[in-house]
């Protein structure tokens, strides 16, 4: 018997790196850029399409690479409410719901990067400081475990 899975993939809201690139500044962007305002608004925007499914959190496993606004996307879309607006206070009064389950934790990928690495915006800013930008969310971002089953240790 063949288990049935879905794969969802979700790229990163609009980013500050993105603006640059409109700007036509190619190469000189943030290294890590955060998600811009209007990215933040939506990864929202999906977060409430989502939760209009209803039902059950509609994932087992959540993976996000190592960049930081790939790692914001994840949080705005599956953190709890009240954690978020720690983070993020401008998003109170904000209606974007809540989960009525916990979702499980996320998972950090090292070393997982968008195909060109060749700007500084690509290459992430390194797992200890993203840790410590994060700690916050220590309890639902899980920095760890893949780590360990890739190198076995």
């Amino acid at each position: 018997m063949v288990a049935d899975y879905q794969l969802d993939i979700i790229r990163h809201g609009f980013s500050c790196g993105n603006l640059y690139h409109m700007q036509h500044v190619i190469g000189e962007g943030p290294q890590d850029p955060y998600l811009s305002d209007f990215g933040i608004l939506q990864v929202i925007d999906l977060r409430k399409r989502l939760l209009e499914r209803g039902g059950e959190p509609p994932y087992d496993h959540i993976l996000t690479s190592y960049l930081r606004r790939a790692i914001e996307t994840a949080l705005l879309l599956f953190a709890p409410r009240d954690l978020l607006l720690e983070r993020y206070p401008e998003l109170t009064g904000i209606n974007f719901g809540d989960w009525p389950a916990p979702l499980p934790p996320i998972t950090v990928i090292p070393y997982a990067s968008e195909i060109s690495a060749d700007f500084d915006e690509n290459r992430g800013i390194g797992m200890e400081r993203l840790r410590q930008e994060f700690h916050a969310f220590d309890y639902f971002l899980d920095f760890q475990i893949l780590p360990l089953i890739v190198t076995g240790k």
